[in-house]
């Protein structure tokens, strides 16, 4: 195969010879990326086809998102279910045409062939490619529409808000949790907005859907008990077979809920799922002693799952005398795959009681699981999954009152400001001493947020200012004139489309992020160029909620927090905690916050029962009076501050 990397290159090459394009985005952990690798690219008479009628053009998803994201949102318009591999059909300008994901190297189940689907492109392209190119172009046209700022004066409300969560909760699946339908990912931002409106309108119901799903997960075969972590979803409607990849977001989204649950309800299950969880990180995707790596593989030994699979065989050889108690409580509900078992815990009767012996079994099962080959591990340290997983670790060391997960949070932090820091300018990647591709949207967000939470756990002014000149790198670079943020910055080539996109997906949208930490931003500096910016965002994306709302959940959420928040400064003379404690809820007695909307950050202040902003901090250490806020400053008594 005569694979070209995405650039100038691969471009001039198809124009000079007008052929199109077959662009291929995959990751290095996708299983089925893999499996069309193995079928259809090494074959060599498809090979023979694919190079004699396409420029061929390679790319890993995790190093070039903005290319991902541009090509996804146009399979999604053709009608398309999105997903990986991801298999377009380009003009030699790159305008996508045709596209699809896996296809077999034989037809089956309704899919034609690789081969068939080369040849109908090819042909279709050669007949006709102006018509091609024409119908493209208008493609492409209707990804970048957007409503003029004169179309948008409307905003995010309570009613709009209300309507977003019952929208999701009729689509809740009332017996295994989650969104209706297989397969069934997590997706931790619909299901965080769900559980933050419940807590902000008094809805129980909300709280109980968001509940409910994240105990089926925890219980579930998406959860690796043995282990530790999450897989990425599940081919099933009830949670129970895996797609055994790992990916860090995942696990990071995963690890700040479940904290938020633990922090409200202390129980035993939460606290081993996060704790559990974040050894798994650290001993498992840290790079070194710096960040994260991105994923594991689903395979292992060329067979999907093989590293996590249960073998009857061996449960007995490894658990002795308890073994057979171990398979009538777990084996008999667990499922099989491939000729293994994927342990869950849908059959027992009392979690809770048996948690202690349960947890040991899987210790020794561990163990054993460990002489086995292992999956291989995708070493790119990615900004934006690596913001998502520091806001996380913060978030649980605080909850958990761990100083270890804030050291390796904050040296997470430091790695990703100085190693894929340019001037003003945020790198998407890191792998092995090569920085990838400039920054995207979303890692300017998360890496903005994760700098935000480590200041309201630190006190230490340099994650304010972090926070500040990323944001505003990106207002000055990726910012829409009608509001939002683009994908992209206003400088890189290459791409036919700039593409502006508020839906959440497996992650949290860019502009969903950027929507906090703007309002975050002003609250803590009273600068009002982060108020204007967040307005615009929340206005710019208003006409969608009526058409797809709980799609937008997380700019929902940042709108309501935006909303309620009220400013409050002090004096000098107010009386400042110990460094790195926090205040306690009001709600929680004198438990650790993490993020509750009806709960203060940091140590703040309460009025009514509105949420307060945390200051920023003066060399004293003490907060001070934010310039340019519209509320006046208050000096609270010392008997405001509550210790945590």
């Amino acid at each position: 195969m005569n694979w070209l990397p995405w650039g100038e290159a691969a471009l001039s090459e198809a124009k000079t010879f007008n052929k199109p394009i077959l662009l291929s985005i995959g990751y290095s952990a996708c299983h089925w990326c893999h499996v069309m690798a193995r079928e259809s690219f090494e074959d060599p008479e498809i090979a023979a086809l694919m190079n004699q009628g396409f420029v061929n053009i390679k790319v890993d998803r995790e190093e070039r998102p903005d290319l991902d994201a541009l090509y996804l949102k146009a399979l999604q318009a053709m009608g398309r279910r999105p997903g990986w591999p991801l298999t377009m059909f380009l003009t030699p300008d790159g305008v996508p045409f045709w596209g699809g994901t896996y296809f077999p190297h034989e037809g089956q189940n309704g899919l034609p062939s690789f081969r068939e689907v080369l040849e109908y492109v090819g042909d279709a392209y050669r007949s006709d490619p102006q018509g091609v190119a024409q119908k493209g172009r208008a493609l492409i046209d209707g990804l970048m529409s957007r409503p003029t700022k004169d179309q948008h004066r409307a905003t995010i409300t309570d009613e709009s808000a209300q309507a977003a969560a019952a929208e999701v909760l009729e689509q809740i699946d009332r017996k295994n949790g989650g969104l209706e339908g297989a397969p069934k990912f997590p997706y931790p931002a619909v299901f965080a907005f769900l559980w933050n409106q419940g807590l902000r309108s008094g809805r129980r119901d909300l709280c109980a859907a968001a509940g409910f799903t994240l105990e089926r997960i925890a219980a579930s075969g998406l959860h690796d008990h043995v282990g530790g972590g999450f897989f990425r979803y599940t081919v099933d409607a009830e949670w129970k077979i895996p797609h055994f990849e790992k990916m860090l977001y995942d696990n990071a989204l995963l690890v700040s809920l479940y904290s938020e649950l633990y922090r409200r309800e202390a129980g035993t299950l939460h606290r081993d799922l996060v704790r559990r969880t974040v050894e798994w990180l650290l001993g498992e995707m840290r790079v070194g002693d710096t960040a994260f790596a991105s994923t594991l593989a689903a395979e292992s030994e060329g067979r999907e799952g093989a590293y996590y699979l249960l073998d009857p065989a061996e449960v007995a050889s490894v658990l002795g005398d308890a073994a057979h108690e171990f398979r009538a409580q777990y084996l008999g509900s667990s499922a099989d795959f491939e000729g293994g078992k994927v342990l869950n815990r849908f059959g027992e009767a009392s979690r809770e009681r048996n948690q202690a012996s349960f947890l040991a079994h899987c210790d020794r099962l561990l163990a054993a699981r460990r002489r086995r080959p292992r999956p291989e591990r995708d070493e790119k340290i990615v900004a934006d999954w690596n913001g998502l997983a520091i806001a996380a670790l913060v978030q649980a060391a605080v909850v958990f009152d761990e100083p270890r997960w804030l050291e390796a949070a904050g040296a997470a932090f430091a790695f990703v400001a100085d190693a894929m820091t340019v001037g003003d300018t945020l790198h998407h990647a890191w792998n092995g001493g090569q920085l990838g591709a400039p920054g995207v949207l979303d890692d300017y967000a998360n890496m903005s947020l994760a700098a935000l939470r480590l200041l309201e756990a630190t006190g230490e002014a340099q994650y304010l200012q972090r926070a500040a000149a990323w944001t505003k790198s990106c207002i000055r670079h990726f910012a829409d004139p009608c509001g939002g943020f683009f994908h992209t910055a206003d400088n890189v080539r290459h791409l036919v489309a700039r593409i502006r996109d508020g839906h959440d997906g497996a992650t949290p949208s860019g502009n969903g992020i950027m929507a906090r930490v703007l309002s975050e931003l002003f609250l803590s500096t009273g600068d009002t160029l982060y108020r204007r910016a967040a307005q615009e965002l929340f206005e710019s994306f208003a006409t969608d909620f009526e058409r797809d709302g709980f799609l937008l959940a997380s700019i929902i959420d940042a709108a309501q927090f935006n909303a309620r928040a009220v400013q409050v400064t002090s004096s000098a003379a107010a009386t400042i905690p110990p460094r790195g404690r926090y205040g306690s809820s009001p709600n929680s007695a004198r438990r650790p916050i993490a993020g509750s909307p009806s709960t203060s950050r940091g140590w703040s202040f309460r009025r009514g029962t509105r949420r307060v902003a945390r200051l920023p901090w003066a060399a004293d250490r003490r907060p001070t009076c934010a310039r340019g806020r519209p509320a006046r400053c208050r000096s609270p008594t010392p008997t405001n501050w509550r210790g945590g």
